[in-house]
């Protein structure tokens, strides 16, 4: 049952959401408003991306240590 959950979850986060955005930006939003919405949309990826790492670590004293090392070397890039 886990692998029926995970492989929705995979087909959703995969094709369904990419689809849906790319539909929105093509056919409602124009100009500006499709760049804004584009740049925010990818920006809370990439913080998506990097922070999945840190929820794994953070629970522990050497992952609270590893995690901010990781984020002082984002910031420094």
């Amino acid at each position: 049952m886990d692998q029926v959950k995970a492989i929705i979850l995979v087909i959703i986060m995969n094709i369904i959401f990419p689809g849906v955005s790319i539909a929105l930006s093509v056919v409602v939003l124009h100009g500006d408003v499709r760049n804004t919405f584009i740049g925010i949309l990818c920006a809370l990826v990439a913080i998506a991306m990097y922070a999945s790492p840190l929820s794994v670590m953070v629970p522990n004293v050497v992952g609270l240590a590893s995690g901010s090392a990781q984020l002082i070397n984002y910031i420094n890039v």
